[in-house]
């Protein structure tokens, strides 16, 4: 496994409380009382097992990782449990099972902190079936009928979590990331982990408005040009790359239409434990592996985009330990980048906050949603 170097830094921020919404430190259901718990649409890989161990040895080893992270996960609390060394070592060190792995990241995000029974089938008659989210997911998943059937699992999680967040838009990335959670959980842990990953992650990429994409395109776009300038010129001044396509395809998904599937869950482990930098070193290292191809004069520059948003598996390590590991001996400035999130945040909602006149006519700057207001409405008015 991979062991944690001082290029990768832990995000402070903590995930304790229920519902926690990424733009605010209030919950948007703290007053609901919680019982005790652009570019070419990808094609989905199947979900790969782990590889059979060979010798006994290799099984016993595998069977005490698994006991050693059920042990963990109930003895220690999952509220915080990302700041704990014990897990950090495990995560980083050892791995986690696949076998495992759905509840492990339901812990690490303190999911069934979100628990409300009896809730997704009701919030999932109420949610719609769009036609646009079907062949999404007949293209998604080709291979996996089950994540494609209209009455099946995948289909009444999008549609729950729809109804419980109505300002989250539909997207494919939506299906994506649903569908990677449901291929390791059962249907009400995988909507629990799901609702969580959302809030504490990416919930923001999906608002009508998601400024967010515009400042996290910005931040990764002077990430890629301190790491590597004459990349970052190359790609996103003379192929003409957008910084937020690049990040909505690849962020909004957690990576699951561009990494080989066992890298995709390796990065989500590491990810829900570090945060969004380590989105960030995971795209800049995709950069790098991509840069032979992206910087030889054969290639078409406005096929850029639908290289870097589908590459090919085998421009990266096969073994996904060894790519976790050179994502975390990337050096980014951590410190300059946060210096600078709520400088460009700012510039942006003042530019949305700019009226425009057009024909002399005064147009109402468009309105940032308040992430709160619609989902604790959702939940009361099904409770």
């Amino acid at each position: 496994m991979v062991k944690l170097t001082h290029g990768a830094k832990s995000e402070d921020e903590s995930v304790e409380g229920a519902y926690d919404s990424p733009t605010s430190t209030t919950s948007a259901v703290a007053s609901i009382p919680i019982p005790s718990v652009a570019p070419a649409v990808p094609t989905w890989q199947p979900k790969q097992p782990d590889l059979p161990a060979q010798t006994p040895a290799q099984i016993e080893a595998y069977r005490n990782l698994e006991f050693r992270w059920v042990m963990l996960m109930q003895t220690l609390k999952p509220a915080g449990a990302r700041k704990q060394k014990k897990v950090k070592r495990l995560i980083w060190e050892e791995g986690v099972p696949n076998s495992v792995r759905g509840k492990v990241w339901a812990y690490l995000t303190d999911a069934n902190a979100r628990m409300i029974p009896n809730i997704l089938e009701k919030l999932a008659s109420r949610g719609e079936k769009s036609l646009v989210m079907m062949k999404d997911l007949e293209r998604l998943f080709p291979d996996q009928p089950h994540l494609r059937d209209p009455n099946g699992s995948l289909v009444k999680l999008l549609q729950a979590y729809l109804a419980l967040v109505p300002d989250v838009q539909y997207d494919r990335e939506l299906a994506m990331v649903a569908g990677n959670i449901l291929s390791l959980s059962p249907e009400e842990d995988a909507f629990w982990t799901f609702v969580a990953v959302m809030d504490n992650q990416i919930r923001l990429y999906f608002t009508p408005n998601p400024i967010q994409l515009d400042i996290d395109g910005q931040l990764f776009a002077k990430a890629v040009e301190w790491t590597d300038a004459p990349l970052a010129k190359l790609l996103f001044e003379q192929c003409g790359v957008s910084p937020n396509l690049l990040c909505k395809a690849w962020f909004a998904s957690v990576f699951c239409s561009v990494l080989p599937t066992a890298h995709v869950q390796r990065v989500w482990d590491i990810y829900l434990l570090e945060g969004s930098s380590f989105l960030f070193r995971t795209g800049l290292v995709i950069l790098q592996s991509a840069k032979r191809h992206l910087m030889s004069p054969s290639t078409f520059p406005p096929s850029a985009l639908s290289y870097l948003t589908r590459p090919p598996a085998n421009i990266f390590d096969p073994d996904p330990d060894s790519f976790v590991n050179r994502v975390a001996s990337i050096r980014m400035r951590d410190d300059e980048l946060k210096r600078l999130r709520p400088k460009i945040e700012a510039q942006l909602k003042l530019s949305l906050q700019r009226p425009q006149i057009v024909n002399r006519d005064i147009i109402k700057p468009p309105t940032i949603l308040n992430v709160n207001d619609t989902s604790k409405r959702a939940l009361t008015s099904v409770s």
